[in-house]
C-alpha cells in the first residue's frame, strides 16, 4: 500500500508524524511525504521519499506578519482560534492545496495521513476516494478552530469541486492521538475510529550528555523556546534569570539563531543552535520551554517537570493541563522577569512532588500503543 504523509514543514509538525510513518515503512508499505521544497532534506534524512508541496517557515512567516499585529492584541482564548484561521487555512492550505493535489494524483496513494492543522489534505483525499487519517500534535484542536476556519476552507473544497464536509473533514477517517490521558483537552466527535499512540520513547542515556556541563556534579536544566520562536529578548532574560541557579544550564536557540548573539553568557550555561532532544533528555532534571506539544512530552516521558513560558498556538492549553496535572510551573507572557523564572525553577529542582507525578505520567506514556500497533490497524481498515 502507498501512504502519502502530509502536513505543514515545521519540526514541530513534521517530527510527530515520523514514528507512525516508519511503522508504515516498517510493515512493508511504500511511505512518502508532501513537503515544502525547502524542508524536503530534513524528511529525506529519516529515510523518507518527499515530493515537493507547500511554503516552508521562512515563506510562511513572511505572510504571517500582516495578521500578526491583530493576533497579539487578542486574549488566550481568542488567539488560538483566530491564528489556527490565519496561519493554516488562509496561509499555509491555499498555497499547497494545488501541489499537493498534483503530487498525490501522480503518486496515487491508497491512504493519507496529515497532521491536525492539514486544512487542504481532507479535499484532495475526498476528491480522489481515498480514506484519510488526521493525527494530533498534540491536544485535539479545539472545536472553535474548527468553527472559526470553516468560512476560510470552504474555498478549499470548492477548488476541488465538492461541499465541505463537517469539521472541515478533518474527521472523515480515524483520528490518532498522541496526548497522554493525564494532559487531554476536548474530545474528537462521536463516532470518530480514534488510535491511542505513545508520543515519545525513551532511548538510552549515553554515559556522557551530549555537550559540557561546567559543574558535572549540579543538576542539568534544559532551555529552548522551540524551532520556530526565536525572540532573543526572552532568551537573554533566561539566561540572566538562571546565571545564578545552582544548576547547569543548556539553551538550544534553533538552527536559524546565532549562539554568538546572546555572549556573553553566563558561566553555567552552554548556548547551541539544536541538540536532538533525545540525546539531552536523560541527562536533565527540569526543562524549561515554550510549551510546544513536541518538548512537553518529550519531557514527561522522561519523567522531567517543567517551567512552560506559553506564547501562541496550543501552548496555553498545554501549559495549563500540565500545570493541573502537577507536572509544571507556568509564567504568562506578563509574568516573565528574573525573579519569577528563578523562583520557578529553583521550585522544580527542590519539590519532590513534581517528579514524582512527572514520573506517574511517563508510565502513562509509556503504556500508549506502540506506533508499529497503530500503524497495522490502520491498514487493516483501509
Amino acid at each position: 500500500m502507498r501512504v502519502l504523509f502530509s502536513c505543514t514543514a515545521t519540526e514541530g509538525h513534521v517530527a510527530p508524524l515520523v514514528p507512525l510513518a516508519r511503522a508504515f515503512a516498517d510493515l512493508g508499505h511504500d511511505v512518502a511525504f508532501a513537503t515544502a521544497p525547502a524542508f524536503e532534506a530534513r524528511v529525506r534524512s529519516d529515510g523518507f521519499a518527499t515530493m515537493p508541496a507547500g511554503l516552508d517557515e521562512a515563506q510562511i512567516r513572511a505572510r504571517m506578519q500582516e495578521y500578526r499585529p491583530r493576533l497579539l492584541g487578542l486574549t488566550p482564548a481568542e488567539r488560538r482560534p483566530a491564528a489556527y484561521t490565519s496561519r493554516f487555512a488562509q496561509v499555509d492550505a491555499p498555497a499547497k492545496l494545488p501541489e499537493l493535489l498534483r503530487a498525490a494524483k501522480d503518486w496515487r496513494p491508497e491512504l493519507l495521513v496529515h497532521d491536525a492543522s492539514e486544512l487542504c489534505a481532507p479535499p484532495i483525499a475526498a476528491s480522489l476516494g481515498i480514506p484519510s487519517v488526521n493525527q494530533g500534535f498534540g491536544q485535539v484542536i479545539p472545536a472553535a478552530c474548527h468553527e472559526n476556519a470553516a468560512d476560510a476552507v470552504r474555498a478549499l473544497w470548492d477548488a476541488v469541486g465538492l461541499a465541505p464536509e463537517p469539521w472541515n473533514g478533518m474527521y472523515r477517517g480515524a483520528y490518532v492521538d498522541i496526548c497522554p490521558p493525564s494532559l487531554a483537552g476536548e474530545t474528537v466527535p462521536g463516532g470518530t475510529p480514534r488510535y491511542l499512540r505513545r508520543p515519545a520513547t525513551t532511548t538510552p542515556a549515553a554515559p556522557q550528555p551530549p555537550w559540557q556541563p561546567v559543574r558535572p556534579d549540579l543538576p542539568n536544566v534544559y532551555v529552548t523556546l522551540g524551532t520556530v520562536l526565536d525572540e532573543a529578548d526572552v532568551l537573554r532574560l533566561l539566561l540572566d534569570a538562571l546565571a545564578d541557579v545552582n544548576c547547569n544550564v543548556l539553551m538550544t536557540i534553533g538552527l536559524g539563531g546565532d549562539p554568538v548573539s546572546l555572549a556573553p553568557w553566563p558561566a553555567n550555561a552552554t548556548v547551541e543552535r539544536f541538540v536532538p532532544q533525545a540525546d539531552v533528555l536523560p541527562h536533565c532534571s527540569v526543562v524549561v520551554s515554550h510549551g510546544g506539544s513536541g518538548t512537553t512530552y518529550g519531557a514527561l516521558a522522561h519523567g522531567l517537570p517543567l517551567l512552560m513560558l506559553p506564547h501562541g498556538a496550543d501552548q496555553f492549553e498545554n501549559a495549563a493541563a500540565a500545570r493541573a496535572a502537577g507536572v509544571a510551573r507556568t509564567l504568562m507572557p506578563y509574568e516573565i522577569e528574573t525573579a519569577a523564572i528563578r523562583f520557578a525553577v529553583e521550585a522544580l529542582l527542590a519539590e519532590a512532588g513534581y517528579v514524582e507525578r512527572a514520573r506517574e505520567i511517563a508510565a502513562e506514556i509509556a503504556a500508549m500503543p506502540e506506533s508499529g500497533a497503530v500503524a497495522a490497524a490502520l491498514a487493516e481498515s483501509v
